[in-house]
């Protein structure tokens, strides 16, 4: 079992460093990360005082876009840095898409501000990441039905003191989720397609804490990755 552990680990890297890599910028910084954190920066987040590193782009298939986000977070942490902004995301032709981040250095200050501006007390639900397709998946909200198309997300308010049920599928194989809103709870991100999980456990990095989520048909999506694809994915009505 543990043999077959690393060979699907073996086979994940071999298939991100087949992504084109470019450098766009390059800079020296002398301070350096020893936590292996990738936090996204919030667009109104000052970065004044934070030391900007390297900007990348990566090219490759854009089915896969989680697959592109992990090709720079690999290259973000050999250089040092904890942070990243999101620059771009373009449609290179029908398979292929590229991602440009901009890699940062920043101290537990920057973070602190970039936590208020971070969306609370939001449910965000994403489609497949096949950009490329049409595929529809159905779920209810709080008895509620709706639907959610590939490369589209929806997002749900979280009231404080009340409680929101997602629901995916029915009878025994059914899958519910409870979330209760509370104060300054940062907004939570789903998918029923697998985004962002690569392993039976994923680590959701939020910069001041680390929280385990066992992978399931119903996936919790690390933070950071799913505040990036509220800037590559459409909203849906």
């Amino acid at each position: 079992m543990k043999k077959l552990v690393l060979l699907l680990l073996m086979i994940i890297c071999n298939v991100s460093y087949s992504q084109k890599i470019e450098f766009l910028e390059r800079n020296d910084i002398t301070e350096k990360s020893k936590e292996k954190l990738f936090v996204f920066l919030c667009s109104e987040t000052n970065l004044t005082d934070s030391k900007l590193a390297a900007k990348i782009k990566v090219t490759g298939k854009s089915n896969d876009t989680f697959l592109l986000f992990q090709t720079i977070k690999h290259e973000a942490q050999k250089i040092g840095t904890n942070a990243f902004k999101f620059e771009k995301f373009n449609k290179v032709d029908k398979e292929n898409g590229e991602l440009i981040l901009s890699l940062y250095f920043c101290n537990d200050s920057v973070f602190e501000e970039n936590y208020k501006n971070i969306p609370k007390n939001k449910i965000y639900i994403f489609g497949d990441q096949n950009v490329n397709k049409t595929k529809r998946e159905d779920f209810t909200i709080n008895g509620v039905e709706y639907e959610i198309i590939s490369g589209k997300f929806k997002e749900f308010e979280l009231k404080i003191g009340e409680q929101l049920k997602i629901n995916k599928g029915g009878g025994k194989t059914g899958k519910t989720y409870w979330v209760n809103g509370e104060k300054d709870k940062i907004a939570m991100f789903f998918s029923f397609t697998g985004i962002g999980l690569t392993e039976n456990t994923h680590n959701l990095d939020i910069g001041n804490s680390t929280v385990k989520v066992k992978a399931d048909p119903f996936n919790i999506i690390d933070p950071n990755f799913g505040l990036t694809l509220l800037n590559i994915f459409e909203p849906q009505e």
